[in-house]
């Protein structure tokens, strides 16, 4: 459970990121980890956008990431090999192709999403280390979005610290996102 001080933080938050990511971080902050809930009626989805953000330490560039979707009925499907990093306090977007656009996924069949870094050392390099500080998957049903959203986010505004999503290590490179 994150404690805050609403008044000072709304403030920090509306000036700095405003109020759509305010009301996603407040709805996200007191929900449960579980948000890939359909909605409306089911549709068939043919691509993705994810949007990688990272914290205080970066993803580096010969480091990979694997966004993978968490079916119902077809277990994990892996969307993308993401190479290249994510510098630190920055983000990355990423459209992710869904198989074959004649087969696409029902959005009702989506369980959730996994992200797991695999770390490719360099000489005199030790494991990455990553901070996801925000992640977010967008389904799209053909050239519109159609207003799937899975997503969490994890703010830094000046004194004000709210915990990351996740810090991948070689102990701990995957994070889950199930419903």
């Amino acid at each position: 459970m994150i404690l805050i001080r609403a008044s000072r933080l709304r403030r920090c938050v509306l000036a700095a990121v405003g109020v759509p990511l305010l009301a996603a971080a407040l709805t996200f902050a007191g929900s449960s980890p579980a948000l890939a809930r359909p909605i409306g009626e089911c549709t068939p989805l043919q691509s993705f956008q994810a949007d990688l953000g990272s914290g205080e330490d970066d993803l580096r560039g010969n480091s990979e990431v694997i966004i993978s979707l968490v079916t119902r009925s077809r277990g994990g499907v892996d969307l993308a090999h993401i190479t290249g990093g994510v510098p630190s306090y920055e983000h990355r977007l990423i459209t992710l192709d869904y198989g074959s656009p004649t087969i696409p996924v029902d959005s009702c069949d989506v369980a959730g999403v996994t992200v797991r870094m695999i770390s490719h050392n360099g000489v005199f390099e030790t494991t990455d280390n990553w901070d996801l500080d925000r992640f977010t998957l967008k389904g799209f049903d053909g050239p519109s979005f159609w207003g799937f959203p899975l997503g969490r986010t994890g703010l830094s505004i000046s004194d004000q610290s709210f915990p990351l999503l996740h810090r991948f290590t070689g102990h701990d490179p995957l994070w889950q996102f199930l419903d």
